[in-house]
This record gives structure tokens, sequence and C-alpha cells, in this order.
């Protein structure tokens, strides 16, 4: 929530100061606020305790090159490795093609830019802890709300290019951010689950490099079909690489769950 929380926050006071002041200013204001989080950093982080300092030495002491070939032969690993990949991917060619696609085509104003992406990233905070709530409380049933919130988050890409009214935007860009906060709390669920398996730190750090690997591509995708073809067709394309990755990842999720309960049975 706080991240998701933080990163709503940011186009809604990015438009408002470019349509007052300058293109440059939220870059000004962008760079304080930086430097204002690594003060406080230094400020109020806590240094290691004693306790820390030995499961740090444990942790360097653990054969790094083992436990990463544990996670990747892990199924459900690779289901979430492939969801968040696919994720990141349309999600970030998003951020970075609507903005040029609302103010062109749509005719939105900075501000209403803003406005757009701050509801699509303040719906997923919002709803990020309740929907933690429900993976705890529904565990048999994660798999399947990875794959929901995937599809739905993922097919709403496709119609962000049939309006270009700015309450019917709004209105989409809020489901989209509703159905992903619910597939991404149970793959975060997920993701910790196998942690306390194959160890925290290189589960998240596996997890990380997957999110950056799609934030990466999935610009420079969006990017080149635009230019190839049209700015519509990057949307298609984003849209189809999320249902894609997400029926892939349910594949992996849900094998899992049912070689577990053929060896159960198995054993009883």
């Amino acid at each position: 929530m706080g991240q998701f929380g933080g990163i709503a926050f940011g186009p809604v006071i990015g438009g408002y100061l470019v349509d007052h002041y300058a293109i440059t200013t939220p870059f000004y204001v962008m760079g304080g606020a930086a430097l204002l989080g690594l003060i406080l950093v230094g400020l109020v982080l806590p240094s290691a305790t004693s306790e820390e300092k030995e499961a740090k030495a444990e942790a360097d002491g653990f054969r790094f090159k083992e436990s990463l070939l544990q996670v990747w032969r892990d199924r459900k690993m690779k289901g979430i490795l492939v969801y968040i990949v696919g994720r990141g991917f349309y999600r970030w060619g998003f951020n970075t093609m609507f903005p040029i696609y609302a103010i062109t085509i749509a005719s939105l104003s900075h501000s209403q830019v803003g406005i757009v992406l701050s509801c699509y990233m303040l719906s997923g905070a919002l709803l990020q802890y309740p929907f933690g709530l429900i993976s705890d409380r529904l565990l048999k049933y994660r798999s399947e709300m990875v794959l929901i919130g995937g599809l739905v988050a993922a097919i709403s890409t496709f119609f962000i290019v049939s309006f270009t009214s700015l309450s019917l935007l709004i209105g989409l860009v809020i489901i989209m951010g509703a159905f992903s906060a619910a597939s991404r709390a149970s793959a975060v669920a997920i993701r910790t689950e196998r942690g306390r398996i194959h160890g925290m730190g290189v589960v998240t750090g596996v997890f990380m490099t997957s999110i950056s690997l799609g934030q990466v591509l999935g610009p420079v995708g969006f990017g080149a079909v635009t230019d190839w073809l049209s700015i519509s067709a990057s949307f298609y394309m984003g849209a189809s690489v999320g249902l894609v990755t997400t029926f892939l990842a349910y594949f992996y999720l849900r094998k899992d769950r049912k070689e577990k309960r053929k060896l159960a049975l198995e054993t009883s």
C-alpha cells in the first residue's frame, strides 16, 4: 500500500506542476523528494541488531548457486515469475504510452492525464490490503485469484484506446487497478510462502529481477509497435502478452497443486 500509494500521487502532482508552472518543474520536485527520502532513511532507519548480523553471516555462508537453482526448479515460483514478467511488461508499457495517447488522441490536459494514472495506482494501493486479507483466508484459491485478477487487468488494456472521455478512462483504470491488486496480493503471498522454503532473500531477489525485466522490455516493446504499426496496436499487443503470461502462470500454479494432491492420495 505504501509503495503504490506513493506512486499514485506522483502523476497527478506532476501534471498539476506542468500545467501551472513548467515541464521541468516536476523534475526539480522529484529530485527534492528523493533527497528528502535519503535524509529520512539516514535519520529513521535503525541499524542492524546483533541477531540480524548473525542471520546475515549465516546467509553469506549459504551457497548462492544451489539456492538459485532450487528457485528456478520450483513450479510455483516459475508461475509467479512468468506472471510478474508479463505484468511488468504490459503495465509499464501502458504507463509509458498512455500519456502520449491521452494527450495526442484523447486530447486530455497534463493534469487530467495525471488524474487518470493516479486513479489507476490509487485503486490498486487502497485495495491491496483487503485483497491480502482475502488471500490469507482463501489459501486454496490463490492461484485462481492470480488468474482472474491478471486476466481482467489485461483485458481492460484492450479497451483503453476505445475511450477518449475522462470519466470512462478513470472507470476503466480503476477496474485495472482493482484486479491488479487482487492478483498481486496472491502472487506476493505465494512468493513469501516459497521464500520460507528457499530463503527469503534469494526468492525476493529473483522476484524483483523479474519485475525489472518486464519494466525494461515493456516500454521498448510498446514503443517499437507504435513506431511500426500504431499506438492502438501497442496496447493490443501488451494486453495479449498479459493474457498469455497469466494463463501460463496459472498452468504452473495449478499443475503444482494437482501433483501435490496426487502425491497425497498415493501416500494415503
